[in-house]
């Protein structure tokens, strides 16, 4: 089993002071105009923005793929995935299934700067690489 921790906005702390400082100042607009609309902005917002300012939980297990943030927990076993190739920050396993569209959303990127051999060894012994 492998666990990692990928947080973009620890790598670019002022861009994401700043996004933070933008999305509060909406959230506050929205919550002047209408409590409602306000609660809505503010899950709408963190939510889409979540990826990117909050940490991500990686884990790779005899089992899957594991991923856990705040507002999203995705957990998808090893036939859900044809292969794995490299891309700038890590690893992009594409998606399995009967039609490309059902392949297209199976696709996962998986982050992993210094963890980047080890996640490479493991998952070469569960799917096929390809570049």
């Amino acid at each position: 089993m492998i666990v990692w921790t990928h947080w973009p906005a620890q790598q670019k702390p002022w861009r994401s002071l700043l996004s933070a400082v933008l999305i509060a100042a909406a959230i506050g607009v929205f919550w002047s105009i209408e409590v409602i609309y306000g609660m809505v902005a503010t899950f709408a917002l963190l939510s889409a923005t979540a990826e990117f300012l909050l940490p991500t939980r990686f884990r790779l297990t005899a089992e899957g793929v594991e991923t856990f943030n705040a507002f999203r927990r995705v957990r998808r076993t090893w036939d859900r995935f044809e292969s794995f190739g490299p891309n700038q920050t890590g690893y992009h396993l594409r998606g399995n299934g009967p039609r490309p569209s059902i392949a297209r959303r199976r696709n996962l990127r998986l982050p992993c700067l210094e963890e980047k051999t080890q996640v490479k060894s493991f998952l070469a012994q569960r799917l096929k690489e390809v570049s």
